[in-house]
């Protein structure tokens, strides 16, 4: 009887077991950005500056938007049309101000969730004086 039991359990804890090499994904319409704001010494915004985001291997990150219209001094580092170029692991990314004068590179780390929905920021500035 115990021995019946035991298989029945075992029968049962067989068929409820799936196949955990995929997950279950669900992904929402929300569609992130990663930003960061840009301003000068005495705290004010700069709204025309030419950026350029690079991950670590060399490719340009192209987010559909480089500037917010309602933020003109937020500028998009990356977003969720860029999620293929990322995976769970932290990517390391370098983000390039330019105006007509200087150039500085800015460090992020990025990543996405398992089934690719979004883009998320593991480290980096929020907020940069250039």
């Amino acid at each position: 009887m115990k021995k019946n039991i035991s298989l029945f359990i075992l029968f049962i804890l067989l068929i409820s077991c799936k196949d955990n090499s995929q997950p279950d994904c669900i992904c929402t319409l929300e569609f992130r950005m990663i930003t960061v704001e840009v301003i000068d010494s005495l705290n004010r915004p700069l709204t025309d500056l030419q950026t350029k985001t690079i991950i670590s291997r060399g490719k340009t990150v192209d987010p559909l938007y480089k500037k917010l219209d309602f933020q003109p001094n937020v500028y998009v580092i990356a977003d969720d049309s860029n999620v293929q170029l990322f995976s769970t692991a932290p990517t390391q990314v370098t983000f390039i101000i330019n105006d007509s004068i200087k150039s500085k590179s800015y460090d992020f780390a990025l990543n996405t969730d398992e089934c690719k929905c979004h883009i998320y920021k593991v480290s980096g500035p929020a907020k940069i004086i250039f």
